[in-house]
This record gives structure tokens, sequence and C-alpha cells, in this order.
């Protein structure tokens, strides 16, 4: 034997194992094998194991090492999530992989997020963005306020403020709030033309509900320049 050659070798199987492990485990659930739990929305039931569900979820390790009575309970309800968002996540555990679609997103942004799911809420996040265009991104804002997603938010409201001609003509921007309003109008970045452009979609805002809504006009005219409105 010749001396100067190792007598030891660490091989380095960690991508092939990891890959092994997880089709393991999802062959398990596919045919209910060892699994502790199931998930219920509905009628439907969703089979998995604990120890994977906890390993990508805080709220499911908290649920199932904590004090809640659902660590002893081998079934487990869920009324404020989607069922197919569900089915989704706990693929997602298993596989690493996740379908997102202008259809799916809108139910598995609030799931992830509920479910503390960083990597699949930040995926969803940047499919979001990607779809961003004048008639949904004031929709787009007010989803991502709401779920506390700042950087898509950040960037509906950038997105606003850049395509502000294009945005004033649709629907979305008819619906907003005055305060919504007040505060895309006074936005350093409002990206328009001519100040007219600022005054007449205000214009346009009020008489869509000028019942309602001429009670603002003098406020948000404080955010138009005025001097810079053209004598007509």
């Amino acid at each position: 034997m010749d001396h100067t050659s190792p007598t030891y070798m660490l091989a380095n199987l960690t991508h092939l194992h990891s890959e092994q492990l997880l089709q393991g485990l999802n062959l398990l659930r596919q045919h209910h094998e060892l699994c502790d739990i199931i998930l219920r929305v509905g009628d439907v039931k969703i089979h998995a194991h604990k120890v994977v569900l906890a390993s990508v979820s805080p709220y499911f390790k908290a649920m199932f090492t904590g004090n809640l009575s659902e660590k002893e309970n081998s079934e487990v309800e869920f009324q404020c999530i989607d069922e197919t968002a569900l089915q989704a996540i706990v693929e997602y555990a298993y596989t690493g992989t996740v379908f997102i679609s202008q259809d799916t997103v809108e139910s598995l942004l609030p799931a992830a997020n509920l479910l503390q799911i960083k990597l699949v809420l930040k995926e969803c996040c940047a499919f979001l963005e990607s779809q961003l265009d004048p008639g949904n991104c004031i929709g787009i804002s007010r989803f991502a306020e709401t779920y506390g997603c700042r950087d898509l938010y950040l960037a509906a409201t950038k997105y606003i403020c850049q395509n502000f001609e294009a945005v004033c003509q649709t629907e979305e921007f008819f619906e907003l709030t005055h305060a919504d309003l007040d505060e895309i109008v006074s936005n350093d970045c409002l990206n328009v033309a001519t100040e007219e452009t600022v005054f007449y979609a205000l214009e346009s805002w009020i008489k869509y509900d000028v019942q309602e809504r001429q009670k603002y006009l003098a406020r948000l005219l404080n955010s138009v320049r005025l001097p810079l409105l053209s004598v007509k």
C-alpha cells in the first residue's frame, strides 16, 4: 500500500442526500405513512409530519412544541386559510417548490404570511411586483400594505407615481380614498408632464362621486402646485 495516499475520505453528498431525504419524506406523506398530523380545511384533510412542517414554519413549530392544545392533537382545523393555499404550502415544505400564478397568489401570500414562511412570502411579493400595471398597481399597493410587505408596497407606490397619467384613467384610481389620493399627488416623485394632469385627475376623482367627495376639494388642491397651472 502506498503510505502517501490518504487513509480516509469524507464524501460530501449533501445535495444528493438532501434531495433523497425530501423525496423519501414526500413519498411517506403521499402514502400517509408515519404521518402524525392532519391539517383540515372544511372537508379537505391534508396528511403531514409535524417535524417537516415545523422545520419550515415558525408558526407550526410554536404550535407543535409550545403549550398549545394542538401539540398533542393529531388533527388541526384551519378556518382562515384557503384550502388550495394550505396544500401548496405543504407541498413546498416537502419539495422546495411552489406554484404561483395570478389565480393563486391572493390566497397563497396571506397563508405564507400567517404561517411565517418567509421564502414563499418573498416569492409571492416578487411575482406581484412583476405583474404591476396601471390597472392593478393600486390594488397591489393596498394588498401589500395589508400584509406588511414593505418592499412590494414601495415598489407599487413607485410604479403609481411613475405611471400616474395612465393610472388616473383606471377604475382603481376612482376607488381611492381621499387620504390615499392625497398621499399620491403630494408625492415628490409624482411623474407628470404638466400640473394640469394632477388638477384634472383630482377633478375626475371628485366628479366620480361629487356628493360625497366635493368636501375634500380644498384639501386636495393643497397638493397641486397652482402657480404652475396654465391660465385658460
